[in-house]
């Protein structure tokens, strides 16, 4: 029997790092406060500007497991899409599917993947909430 794939939620979480927070930040709410969070192209500027360099800085582990938790999520009917802008105080609001922010920001990251998913039942849904931090490394930043 072949083992399982290991998958975490909090993965999702680890690529909004960026934003994370930025409700509580006045400067970011006030950045954000003309961003129509329907509007496709507008929403993917902001994720070119803050959430891909920074995910372009991940190490190649981390890119696996985001990889792997966004593919295993995305066909999960019940993932709670809609609770994650509030949830991570994300400093603007989510468009009206929330799901749709996840794979506009997948479109940006990982622009000519396949996130279809064939075998649902190999994977295993791991809950460490240490396990994104404990290996999340980032190559240094370049002029």
């Amino acid at each position: 029997m072949m083992p399982k794939i290991s998958v975490n939620s909090l993965w999702i979480d680890s690529l909004l790092d960026p934003l994370i927070g930025g409700a509580d930040d006045d400067d970011e709410v006030l950045h954000f406060r003309s961003l129509d969070p329907n509007d496709e192209a507008a929403v993917r500027a902001v994720i070119r500007e803050r959430l891909v360099p920074y995910f372009r800085r991940m190490n190649a582990e981390s890119v696996e497991r985001i990889e792997r938790a966004y593919r295993y999520y995305l066909h999960q009917p019940n993932f709670p899409w809609d609770h994650m802008f509030p949830g991570l105080l994300i400093p603007f609001l989510p468009p009206r599917n929330p799901k749709d922010f996840f794979v506009w920001l997948l479109d940006e990251c990982f622009p000519t993947h396949d996130w279809s998913l064939n075998d649902p039942d190999s994977y295993e849904e791991v809950r460490d909430i240490d396990e994104p931090r404990l290996i999340c490394r980032l190559k240094p930043e370049t002029e």
